[in-house]
This record gives structure tokens, C-alpha cells and sequence, in this order.
């Protein structure tokens, strides 16, 4: 029996949609997907397969412990699989720490299960995956689309139930193959059974727009539509997060036809959530600020106590007539912030919602994941990420900055343009 674990959010998208377009119509309305910036809530699932059968889903709330997983799990499921098949019945789980547990390995032991050895690392061997893939699928195109958690769970459960035997039938049975091209690449990685031969291109993804937000993005536009000069003196600021190990689909290879697989042309990266490290900054036309680092989560507190405080309130009184420019982001709009700014009397400039195509600093921030990318060194910790962000955040060209504090007019008119929708910026 081959079983896992999977995790499915409601705002997910996996990237694998494309779309047949013109060249040069990328920014069309109608090329563009909305999704949100951040992690959705979510819903997770252990579910196993079996040659002709499988098991019911089981819907977890919660973090997954090694308790958890031996007095549900192994007993509420699994047991019940080895009770009928017999001494022939093989467990299989993955390496996760719940699942190696001493509690989980003395259940197994106490009921006679055999566990099958798992190498580390190998999704790819484990035919549920694929089983997760095809589930997600089948959610992805149901319509009207699961519109909160409890959708989702009837969704998925529903879909679940309704996944042909046959397809789960041929994974398990072609387990002779995918071992068979582990050892062909040396173990390093194995062929994929899903390969798309279509060479379509990928839309352009950006942060969900509802009616009010492209009114008031269309307001804010019309209001700034007569700006020049007065761009250079604002002030804008933001904060972004740089990972450890992070690859944004950038990165090419050039190869031929049928050698995607090659482990030259593999880029390992790690599946969770990795380490980085969160910065606050500041451009101005002819300057910008120190680059901080924040540590945890930033809040109205230490916005004001580690942010504003120490370098945004004296950065912007070495400008003369500066507007500072922030998202909308709690921290920054708390109540204690707004009597913080009075009381300093720091000018702000009002910012329309769900807007990084209109804040200079955005472009800012992807310049320097970019350059970072190029990085041919590796980066061993989050402090010696963070000494190399600090230095590209430095050494960066003010005549780039001020290239972008110019596009400002365009950006404003592309804004117009588009009725509050979404622009190329």
C-alpha cells in the first residue's frame, strides 16, 4: 500500500495552465490569471492506494504528529488493509518525522506490518503522488470553483471517491519502470510520468482585482494623472522577503528535444518553506535609505520602534518637502502608526489597494532577487543571505532608481488605460 500525505489550498495554482496568444498581447486582460501573493488556507489529506482498492480520505486538522498518525492513521486505516490481505501486506510511508517515530515503528511492529525501506527524498517513486496530482486536477476544473474550506473538503472527497481504479491500478503497476529509470539517471532523479509535448507560453500572474479595487485604482490614477516632477519628491518604501534556496522559473536551459530529464538539465530545490530573510527599504530620486532587516513577523509596534523610528522619519526629514509612500499593509495603517505619522508630521501619499505595479521599489526588489539568481556562489545561512542582499541593495545604480521614479507618468496613464485593471508594470 502506498500512502502520503498531501495539502491543498484553496487559492491554488500550479502553474501548469497555459494559454495560445499573439506576441505582444501579454498584458491583455484577458492573458492575465489573478492570484493571491500569499499562502491560502488549506486543507490536509492523508489518503493510500492499493492494486483494486484504496482508502477512505481522511481529512487532518491540524499539524500531523507521530500520536496522531499511529492512533488514526495506522489504526483507523492501515490495520484494517493488513487484516484482510494477510501477511503479504507491505506499508509503505515516506520519511517524514511523524512517520519514523519510535511510537509509529513499535504500532508496526506490535500489529506485523511490513514497512518497505523508502529512500529519501523520492516523491517521484511513489505513485500516490501522482494520484494527488490527478485529484488536484479534478478539483481545478470543477465549476463554480470550491469557494471556502468546507467546499473544498466535499470537493476533494467527492473527487476521490470518483477517481477510476484503472489509472491508480497502472501507477502501481508501473513501479517496474520508475525504478528502472532511477537506476538509468543514477539515482539521482527519475523520469516524470506527466511530459507535456504543447509549447504554449505561461500567463501572466497578478494579485486578484474586485470591482472596488479597479475603481479606486482608476481614482488614484485619475487624481495623479497630471504628475511630473512632483514624482521626485516622493518617497516610496516597502518590505520583501529573500529566500535561501528560492528559484522563480526564470532560470533556462537550452537542451534538445527528449533530454529534459538529464541531470544536467535538473535544478534540485527543496519543497517546503525555506529560510530567508525579511527587509525594509526606502528610494528616494536622488537617494535611498539604510536596508533593515526584520526579524519575525512585523507588526504596528516594531513598524514604528524598528522602521520609522530609527531610519524612515530621519530619512525623510533630510529631503525637503518628501511624501512618504507605503503600502496598505496592517502594520502600516494600525491607528498608533496614523498618530505616530501626525504627530511627526510625515506627509503620506494615499495609496490605492492591491498596487506593487504602481511602486517603483517592486522593480526595485526584483532587480535584486535577479541579480542575487546570478549569484554563482552558494549562500550557507540566512545571515550570509542577508550580507549579500544588503550588498546588491547598495551597489545598485541610482540612474537605474531614477529610470524608475521617470516611468511614474507611464505607469499612471497605463493604469488609465486599463480602467483600474491590471498593467504591464
Amino acid at each position: 500500500m502506498f500512502t502520503d500525505e498531501s495539502r491543498f489550498i484553496l487559492q491554488s495554482d500550479s502553474r501548469r495552465t497555459f494559454i495560445w496568444r499573439a506576441p505582444g498581447t501579454r498584458y491583455h486582460q484577458e492573458n492575465i490569471i489573478e492570484r493571491h501573493r500569499y499562502g491560502g488556507a488549506g486543507v490536509l489529506f492523508f489518503g493510500g492506494i492499493i492494486l483494486c482498492s484504496r482508502t477512505n480520505l481522511h481529512v487532518q486538522i491540524g499539524t500531523m504528529t507521530s500520536q496522531i498518525y499511529r492512533d488514526v492513521i495506522l489504526e483507523q486505516y492501515v490495520r484494517l488493509f493488513r487484516g484482510a490481505m494477510g501477511a503479504q501486506f507491505v506499508f509503505m510511508d515516506d520519511n517524514a518525522r511523524p512517520h519514523r517515530a519510535n511510537i509509529v515503528s513499535e504500532c508496526l511492529q506490535s500489529e506485523d506490518i511490513t514497512r518497505m525501506e523508502w529512500p529519501a527524498f523520492s516523491p517521484d517513486l511513489n505513485p500516490v503522488e501522482h494520484v494527488w496530482d490527478m485529484l488536484g486536477r479534478r478539483v481545478a476544473v470543477r465549476q463554480p470553483r470550491p469557494a471556502c474550506l468546507p467546499e473544498l473538503r466535499r470537493a476533494l472527497l467527492f473527487e476521490w471517491c470518483n477517481i477510476p481504479q484503472d489509472p491508480i491500478d497502472n501507477l502501481i503497476l508501473g513501479m517496474p519502470r520508475r525504478c528502472t529509470d532511477c537506476i538509468a539517471s543514477s539515482g539521482r532523479h527519475t523520469i516524470r510520468l506527466l511530459q507535456c509535448g504543447l509549447r504554449a507560453r505561461t500567463p501572466l500572474y497578478r494579485i486578484p482585482l474586485t470591482h472596488d479595487h479597479r475603481r479606486l485604482r482608476l481614482q488614484w490614477a485619475n487624481q495623479h494623472r497630471d504628475w511630473r516632477a512632483d514624482w521626485q519628491h516622493v518617497v516610496f518604501s516597502d518590505e520583501s522577503r529573500f529566500n535561501l534556496w528560492y528559484h522563480d522559473g526564470r532560470i533556462r536551459v537550452r537542451r534538445y528535444a527528449g533530454e529534459r530529464h538529464l541531470p544536467e538539465c535538473i535544478i534540485e530545490r527543496h519543497s517546503g518553506r525555506t529560510p530567508g530573510v525579511m527587509v525594509w527599504g526606502a528610494i528616494a530620486y536622488h537617494r535611498r535609505s539604510q536596508l533593515l532587516r526584520i526579524v519575525g513577523n512585523l507588526n504596528s509596534n516594531r513598524y514604528i520602534r524598528e522602521v520609522l523610528q530609527p531610519e524612515a522619519v530621519p530619512f525623510l526629514q533630510s529631503l525637503p518637502g518628501a511624501v512618504f509612500q507605503q503600502d496598505n499593509a496592517r502594520p502600516h495603517t494600525a491607528r498608533i502608526v496614523k498618530s505616530f505619522f501626525a504627530a511627526q508630521q510625515v506627509q503620506l501619499l494615499p495609496w490605492p489597494v492591491c498596487s506593487p505595479d504602481m511602486s517603483p521599489i517592486e522593480h526595485v526588489w526584483d532587480v535584486s532577487g535577479r541579480r542575487l539568481a546570478r549569484d554563482p556562489r552558494p549562500v550557507a545561512s540566512a545571515d550570509e543571505l542577508w550580507v549579500r542582499v544588503q550588498t546588491i541593495w547598495n551597489a545598485l545604480p541610482q540612474s537605474d532608481i531614477q529610470t524608475l521614479f521617470d516611468s511614474m507618468p507611464r505607469r499612471v496613464a497605463a493604469l488609465i488605460a486599463a480602467r483600474g485593471g491590471h498593467t504591464k508594470y
